[in-house]
């Protein structure tokens, strides 16, 4: 992890890595492409955006190693992106040779050096085999607007992904407590499953009357449905504790059909009932 400080930090220790590993050595600046140098021939680094991490966002809270009672916010995690432009003076013939020799350079050192190493990261908080450079390709057009949006010359560039870098937060709170005894209900003694047993009877004219038997069952919703049509009444509380009644749909027609009866959501019975023709 690292203090907020460490984007700035980041930046110097590319600038430093360029200024150890390029040959021949240049000048490397962190400037806006916008402001002036003395140097006639340099290498300049720009932070053009920094974008967190959609995937680290939302991380779980994390025990501190050093207080283990007590659990940290997840870290900052972003991404921070740079525009490496090369500046010399145009020459009569060769014109801005120089500079594409510069860049060059300056992309092999990025291309073999990928993870900066230990001996050129500022001396902050940053962690080794942390920094992390990867090219990132913009086309013409989005290079276009970023030089047309500085009101500068457009000049060839290449840009990079440094990442990832993550940023402690001060939020922290105690670790929550744990369960250290779990309450029981007790079982409820008096209960007793409710029992289907039969209908009688097993057929007759639609607007008969069916009588379900069982056991159990008062206090306890019903719901009939016959052939997929809700019998009468429906949802309804039984107030007998081993019967209750219901009528064949009217709409059904002579055949065999399905009963599906559904006590309390708790038993469930499957019967099978002839509507006969009415003459």
């Amino acid at each position: 992890m690292s203090l907020p400080t460490a984007i700035g930090e980041v930046s110097e220790s590319l600038r430093a890595l360029l200024l150890g590993k390029m040959n021949p050595n240049v000048d490397v600046t962190i400037l806006s492409p916008d402001e002036e140098s003395t140097f006639d021939k340099r290498l300049n680094l720009f932070l053009y955006q920094i974008v967190e991490s959609p995937f680290l966002r939302n991380s779980d809270w994390q025990p501190r190693l050093d207080d283990p009672a007590t659990i940290m916010a997840p870290p900052l995690s972003v991404k921070l992106y740079y525009l490496l432009t090369p500046y010399t003076t145009s020459q009569q013939e060769l014109g801005q040779a120089d500079a594409h020799g510069i860049l060059g350079e300056a992309m092999r050192v990025f291309h073999e050096f990928a993870i900066v190493p230990e001996l050129y990261l500022a001396e902050t908080s940053l962690v080794p085999g942390q920094i992390k450079i990867t090219p990132t390709p913009l086309s013409l057009d989005d290079l276009s607007k970023i030089w047309n949006s500085l009101k500068n010359p457009f000049r060839l560039s290449v840009a990079y992904e440094v990442s990832l870098l993550q940023i402690d937060l001060s939020a922290a709170q105690e670790l929550p407590k744990r369960v250290e005894r779990a309450h029981v209900l007790p079982a409820r003694s008096d209960f007793r499953k409710p029992q289907i047993l039969a209908i009688s009877p097993q057929k007759g004219k639609v607007s008969a009357e069916i009588l379900v038997s069982g056991k159990n069952l008062t206090n306890l919703k019903a719901v009939v449905k016959m052939g997929g049509q809700t019998a009468t009444p429906a949802d309804f509380t039984i107030v007998q504790d081993e019967s209750f009644a219901f009528t064949v749909p009217v709409a059904l027609g002579p055949g065999m059909y399905e009963v599906l009866i559904n006590v309390g959501q708790i038993v469930q019975a499957r019967f099978f009932f002839e509507v006969e023709a009415t003459l």
